[in-house]
């Protein structure tokens, strides 16, 4: 780019920018002038994404989150607003996608649980996923119109984790994780409770889904566990991921076991989340507390000495 150029380019940027303070929507063509001489500009392309997307002019803003995440793909905010633009656009299968990005950046991400939840309930709408209640037996069908729609949806992704999981090909690994992603979500919602069948329907489902992606082996083990199947629990607990596994999932696996009398077990799983990469106070703090409740001594003193060196630590950097 020629010096002449790139500081008219500045020069218009800096015009975008004052404009899209008082009126943002006529900073969006003096932005788009600029992108389209340097499409990798981000303080001219984000402003641009995030002004159309504010406005709901989700197909013009599309491209311009595409490029971002292009750009950046590690980076939540920008993932966030591709799924959000997606959404608004009517991609809902590609959102899915997008948002299960979302939760392998930051996993257990409020914002992206949210949109995950706002993406099924219009697949149930747009897609008939509610329709398949039709189809379904009486006696896995619940009285009220909420529990009839939730055990629907739930029968068509159980339907789908089958259908993806029966085949090894890289397509359909990613989708029986997507309808995985959804499933759980909706396992995890309190109202609308489930059919007995359904629940059950939803651990089978969760046990495919947990031999290809091992994540799902965590709410695998908490139903299993609500549904009184110990040793199952157990087992899926036990095929966690090493490191890869967020320290709070390993600590609530760990109050379920050592509720059940499992210290052993238990304290096994405290070490995992103390040595999990994402651990901070918290975890220290949820640890300690359940090994001092449960009374996790002997079993656990590799624990206590993790603790003890990492509040040396803290109190060196103080």
């Amino acid at each position: 780019m020629q010096r002449t150029a790139a500081i008219r380019l500045l020069e218009l940027e800096t015009e975008a920018q004052a404009l899209a303070q008082k009126d943002p929507l006529r900073a969006v063509p003096v932005f788009a002038d600029v992108v389209g001489a340097w499409p990798d500009r981000l303080r001219s392309l984000a402003p641009l994404a995030q002004i159309l997307l504010k406005f709901e002019h989700y197909q013009d803003a599309l491209p311009h989150w595409r490029k971002l995440a292009e750009l950046q793909p590690q980076n939540f905010d920008m993932l966030l607003g591709l799924c959000k633009a997606q959404e608004g656009a009517g991609e809902l299968k590609m959102a899915a996608g997008t948002c299960a990005g979302l939760l392998k950046i930051k996993p257990g991400s409020s914002a992206a649980l949210r949109m995950m939840e706002r993406i099924v309930h219009r697949e149930m709408d747009e897609f008939g996923l509610a329709k398949a209640a039709a189809a379904v037996e009486a006696d896995y069908v619940t009285e009220t119109g909420a529990q009839r729609k939730r055990n629907a949806a739930f029968f068509e992704l159980c339907r789908q984790i089958r259908g993806h999981g029966a085949n090894a090909s890289a397509s359909d690994l990613v989708e029986l994780e997507q309808a995985a992603d959804k499933l759980v979500l909706l396992m995890r919602k309190p109202r609308a409770p489930l059919s007995e069948k359904a629940r059950l329907e939803g651990i089978e489902a969760l046990q495919m889904a947990a031999a290809s992606h091992p994540k799902f082996n965590a709410d695998l083990g908490r139903h299993s566990f609500a549904s009184g199947e110990t040793a199952a629990a157990m087992e899926a607990f036990a095929k966690l991921p090493s490191g890869a596994t967020p320290a709070r999932t390993w600590i609530t696996a760990a109050g379920l076991v050592a509720t059940h009398g499992k210290l052993e077990q238990a304290a096994a799983m405290l070490g995992e989340a103390l040595s999990a990469p994402d651990r901070d106070e918290a975890t220290h703090a949820a640890a300690e507390t359940m090994l001092r409740r449960h009374k996790i001594y002997g079993q656990g003193a590799s624990c206590w000495r993790q603790l003890a060196a990492d509040a040396r630590d803290l109190a060196t950097l103080q």
